[in-house]
């Protein structure tokens, strides 16, 4: 706290060796705790260290970093000689900016109050917040909001206005968090479900079968990667832990984009079946269909990394205009969404709908293909085995589609939530937390599509059939030639 003393040569009487008198303010203090400056204007001026209780008394304004520091490259406080707070600044939500106050310095983890946050500071230094949880109301001396100069990059920022993050163990999860949690669990299963299933039947032999254990994998690691994250997103968000926040949120999004890239890999695969010439001679298939599985793969591992380290290159050099710089781990750990900031389309929605598009187009083909191929075998009907050729290719065809619509929605709530914010009112934060449900029990989805088919239950009731005769067989067999033995015996 800052006080104006009227000269130098009566303003103090030294008391002992810790203790000094300030004859203006008639109280003692403790050397350790003050200090004494000159201003600009010739004024002479006593700051001293005062108690949270001086609050009751005057406004107190909270400042981020101490002061003659300022924010530098993130929130990272560093000596810039820039003294106190501008609150002229900030007029229009800070009452009576020109009286004077004290500064509370030193909180953390927090990030810029956002667009859709309504605030103000009253003369008691009282701080309301309406933000998208409601309203909100933190006294002087709680933790709430700091101001900072702040420069990035050599741009100076100038004063800006933080929140803070409460403690996690002070906020219970969200309902919609703890409902998604729960639908990440069961796809996490039914995922892994599938992948055995797949696994344990030799579906894996065909390429088809590959690609689609690679996307449930994909999927998998992401939904464990989401449930893992969300409790502890907060402390992820604390300074210390920046680079951990940055290196799992660069993860979730390179586990994103992997997703539909393997869902693209199956339409290919899909379209290059159909288009493939049946009569072709092959030496040998095996070898054949390895070095197209591993064509894939470089694709479907390859290309979302790239994709990935895009953004993750460009938040690292900083050298990108403001409106699509890459903002990370500030108040989530992967790309933020600001108004006025377009980075999360650039890097993430525009590659998605490219990936989207080409899968369409690759549909339509498949589509007419499998059309007209239909047209002429029904007109070669003596053969059986191009029909059962034919039959197969259209019934992964038709997966493909089935597993296309839980995937498109999936792609449609990105597309839709990059440019409407779903928290508006209670109706649209409803749907979100509907939409994302179902997006979250995508594993359940691929289950109940690639698993729960009338053809699966066949060869389930077949093998059992098959099994329940073969024990019957060796039981008949071993009384059939027991009998003759006994026989012999007796005889």
């Amino acid at each position: 706290m800052d006080y104006k003393i009227s000269s130098t040569s009566n303003a103090f009487n030294e008391i002992n060796r810790t203790h000094m008198l300030v004859n203006d303010l008639s109280r003692v203090v403790s050397k350790d705790s003050m200090c004494f400056d000159k201003e600009t204007s010739g004024e002479y001026i006593i700051r001293i260290c005062e108690d949270l209780k001086i609050c009751e008394a005057m406004r107190c304004i909270h400042k981020c970093c101490p002061d003659g520091h300022s924010f530098v490259n993130g929130s990272k406080c560093e000596k810039t000689w820039i003294h106190g707070i501008n609150l002229e600044l900030f007029s229009g939500a800070v009452e009576d900016f020109q009286d004077n106050f004290a500064i509370i310095h030193g909180y953390s983890p927090l990030y810029p109050i956002q667009h859709y946050m309504k605030y103000r500071i009253n003369s008691r230094g009282t701080f309301f917040v309406s933000d998208r949880d409601g309203n909100k109301t933190y006294l002087a001396s709680e933790r709430s909001y700091c101001f900072e100069h702040a420069t990035k990059g050599g741009r100076t920022l100038g004063y800006v206005l933080f929140r803070f993050f409460p403690n996690i163990e002070d906020v219970p999860l969200d309902t919609k968090f703890m409902v998604n949690r729960w639908a990440m669990a069961i796809s996490v299963v039914f995922l892994l479900i599938t992948s055995l299933f797949y696994i344990f039947t030799k579906e894996t032999r065909k390429v088809f079968g590959k690609c689609l254990v690679s996307l449930c994998f994909s999927l998998l690691i992401l939904f464990v990667m989401l449930a893992a994250y969300i409790p502890f997103k907060k402390n992820l968000l604390e300074k210390r832990y920046s680079h951990v926040c940055k290196s799992v949120g660069f993860l979730i999004t390179y586990l994103s984009f992997s997703c539909f890239i393997w869902f693209q890999v199956l339409c290919f695969d899909i379209y290059r079946t159909f288009g493939s010439s049946s009569n072709q001679i092959v030496v040998d298939k095996k070898k054949r269909n390895m070095r197209r599985f591993l064509y894939f793969s470089l694709y479907g591992w390859g290309v979302p990394l790239l994709l990935t380290s895009l953004p993750a290159l460009f938040h690292y050099k900083d050298v990108l205009p403001a409106p699509i710089r890459v903002e990370v781990a500030v108040t989530k750990c992967i790309i933020e969404k600001r108004d006025g900031n377009y980075a999360e389309i650039v890097f993430r929605i525009i590659p998605l709908t490219i990936i989207q598009v080409a899968d369409i187009i690759l549909f339509v083909k498949t589509i007419r293909y499998c059309l007209k191929v239909r047209k002429d075998i029904q007109k070669l009907s003596e053969n059986n085995s191009k029909k059962k050729r034919f039959s197969v290719k259209q019934e992964r065809l038709v997966l493909v589609i089935k597993l296309s619509v839980t995937m498109g929605m999936l792609f449609l709530f990105e597309l839709i939530s990059s440019f409407v914010d779903f928290k508006m009112n209670p109706t649209t934060a409803n749907i979100e937390i509907i939409w994302d449900v179902i997006n979250c029990l995508q594993g359940l989805f691929i289950f109940i599509i690639f698993v729960c088919k009338k053809k699966t239950f066949e060869g389930c009731k077949k093998r059992i059939d098959i099994d329940r005769l073969r024990k019957i067989s060796l039981t008949s067999n071993t009384r059939v030639t027991s009998v003759p033995a006994s026989t012999r015996r007796i005889r």
